[in-house]
């Protein structure tokens, strides 16, 4: 028997200034559970990748953070984007994970600075959170579904196009990870951009 399937084309590299990224990097909780959050955004343009990462974490050791910007790094590299400058706040300024981000540069926000973008990101996945749990017959999120929705948010947002997309017709997920592109036409971009509504089965 011969196995059928449709052959996917892997997204050509994005080269020149589209290339250039900034990563915004932050922890927040979630159900009393510790998620390390990364937003990956062009420099100087009116498109953005917006690609994000939602890892979970079991602790906040050095060593547990340095490995997830590792392979959020590591991949972005590999489809040839250069993330020139990392943002975030002093959990981030150890000498362990600094030594992670080279050779890109560091910059640590004071104590009472706010990264505008990071704070906006953080609020888009939680609002995601609230509305899925609302939705559900559950009174409580235990550990394991809190982590499988947090997954499940970060899949959503890299999947569906936004209004300022790097590109009009590819996904996020297909540029950075080669996922299958989701054929997101003109009736259901407005629905899958809109930061209040949640998009998911």
């Amino acid at each position: 028997n011969t196995v059928r399937g449709i052959l996917t084309p892997f997204t050509p590299p994005i080269t020149g200034n589209l290339s250039k990224l900034q990563l915004f990097i932050d922890i927040f909780y979630g159900n009393e559970l510790a998620f390390l959050h990364t937003n990956a955004k062009n420099q100087n343009s009116q498109r953005h990748l917006n690609y994000i990462t939602i890892n979970h974490l079991k602790d906040k050791k050095a060593n547990a953070i340095s490995t997830y910007l590792k392979r959020t790094l590591r991949c972005l590299r590999s489809r040839n984007f250069q993330v020139t400058v990392i943002y975030g706040d002093n959990e981030f300024n150890v000498d362990y994970i600094r030594d992670t981000f080279s050779p890109s540069s560091l910059h640590i926000c004071s104590k009472n600075e706010h990264i505008p973008i990071t704070e906006r990101s953080i609020c888009r996945v939680k609002e995601r959170a609230q509305c899925t749990s609302h939705s559900m017959p559950y009174k409580c999120y235990p550990k394991l579904m809190t982590i499988a929705l947090m997954e499940q948010i970060e899949s959503c947002l890299n999947t569906y196009l936004s209004t300022n997309s790097l590109l009009d017709t590819v996904s996020l997920a297909a540029i950075v990870e080669g996922k299958p592109n989701v054929n997101c036409n003109a009736a259901i971009r407005p629905f899958a951009s809109s930061p209040s509504v949640y998009i998911g089965t």
